[in-house]
């Protein structure tokens, strides 16, 4: 063997002697671990604390929408309620916490049929999106048995999971309050 090959193979063992010792360092190394990790976690974690404010927020909103027909239901069965529609909203939104908007409240107030339906109506839309059904009301009289429903589409803001929440074709969120009641006068 000559000397230059000698010297090849030397430089090839010391090479690689250096790049095992390099690979083990590499291997061994966890410095960039945790941030790896919390790049994998964070995102769900952050949607999980998102979805779980936008929860909390739904179910005051839906608290603060029983608590208005109550209200407004107590309004009807006492023979205190306005002679429009449009002035029985206003009573009504003086229920309701700067969170809804007035305008966006339907209301509707009709005697109870036989049987009793409590359940929402169905929303019809125009081009526009806006609701297009018409709401009754009729306060009724003494003794009548009157069912007062408050609907009201709330806004879902949950990002990527906003369709765990909307239940409209437009993405929103239908809040509604159903009350049953006699009136009493």
């Amino acid at each position: 063997m000559t000397f230059a090959t000698q010297s090849a193979r030397a430089r090839a063992k010391l090479w690689l002697a250096g790049l095992r010792r390099r690979a083990k360092r590499a291997i061994a190394d966890v410095s960039g671990t945790t941030a790896i990790e919390f790049a994998m976690v964070a995102p769900l974690v952050i949607a999980i604390i998102l979805g779980s404010i936008q929860l909390a927020v739904i179910y005051l909103a839906q608290a603060e929408l029983e608590n208005a027909a109550e209200e407004a239901a107590r309004l009807v069965y006492t023979s205190q309620a306005p002679a429009s529609q449009s002035a029985f909203q206003t009573a009504v939104c003086r229920y309701l916490p700067a969170l809804f908007s007035c305008s966006g409240v339907m209301i509707d107030l009709e005697p109870a049929g036989n049987p009793v339906i409590v359940a929402p109506p169905a929303l019809t839309y125009n081009s526009s999106g806006q609701v297009t059904n018409s709401w009754s009301y009729s306060p009724g009289s003494g003794g009548q048995l009157e069912i007062l429903r408050l609907m009201y589409q709330w806004p879902v803001y949950g990002g990527p999971l906003d369709w765990l929440f909307g239940n409209l074709s437009n993405g929103m969120l239908l809040l509604s309050s159903t009350q049953l009641f006699q009136n009493e006068h």
